[in-house]
């Protein structure tokens, strides 16, 4: 009986992530409002309030480290992190990540940003190969969707962050930027959005997950975390997050 009962214990022990400490959640160290920011000093948003109600739900503390975007990739990858936010799915990630459905924080759209006074320059109905001749700026480490990423014949110029890629459009350095359209929507009437149109039609829409290691073997806890989840988002709970962050409308 005895090594009946502990047989059990180690197939519950290896089948079970060993988080004691704490779940660590690796980030890219930007703001990205509503979804991933420091405000007051303290991190918030979106996906941070999701993630942080399902843990809660599991019973697992959440330690969240903000580093550079190919950093928090290479974490996961290599075992050092447990999941990591606001990752969009490529078959290249799914080699080290686990992605659930479920586990879907939040879905947006990625377009063109151009200067307001250049819109009648250049002409853009959603065939890429229309821009071949034109400089784009876009964030390291970032996936835009299929068609983008395979566009080999595209000029990009990549830099870390979107204030850089505003930056690069105020001075000419390139011709269009790639930015996610829910942030274009918020920051539009601030000075240094002012002066920025969005392009349509949008390159891609894309869903944002909190993936997790498979360097970690997670697997177990990204099915549970997905249901809970799930669970969350047909509850009033999840509708009040959303109107927290004026995402409901």
């Amino acid at each position: 009986m005895r090594n009946v009962v502990f047989a059990f214990i180690m197939i519950f022990c290896l089948n079970t992530p060993l988080i004691a400490e704490g779940l660590v959640v690796v980030r890219v160290d930007a703001n990205y409002a509503p979804y991933e920011m420091i405000s007051n000093g303290k991190l918030t948003g979106l996906h941070i309030d999701l993630v942080n109600v399902a843990a809660k739900r599991l019973g697992i503390k959440v330690i969240y480290k903000s580093v550079p975007w190919k950093r928090a990739q290479e974490m996961v990858k290599t075992g050092d992190a447990d999941a990591i936010t606001y990752i969009g799915y490529t078959l290249k990630r799914a080699k080290f990540l686990y992605f659930n459905d479920g586990n879907v924080l939040s879905s947006s759209k990625y377009g063109f940003i151009i200067l307001k006074k250049r819109v009648g320059e250049i002409r853009y109905n959603g065939d890429l190969r229309e821009l071949k001749s034109y400089r784009i700026g876009v964030q390291g480490g970032y996936s835009y969707g299929y068609n983008f990423d395979k566009a080999k014949f595209l000029k990009l110029h990549t830099v870390k962050t979107v204030t850089q890629l505003l930056k690069l459009l105020e001075i000419g350095r390139v011709d269009f930027a790639v930015v996610d359209e829910p942030e274009y929507l918020l920051n539009r009437h601030k000075d240094n959005w002012s002066k920025i149109s969005f392009l349509k039609p949008v390159i891609t829409k894309q869903n944002f997950y909190i993936a997790f290691s498979k360097a970690k073997k997670l697997k177990m806890l990204t099915d549970k975390f997905a249901k809970k989840l799930n669970d969350l988002k047909k509850t009033k709970e999840y509708n009040r997050i959303l109107t927290k962050y004026r995402l409901n409308n």
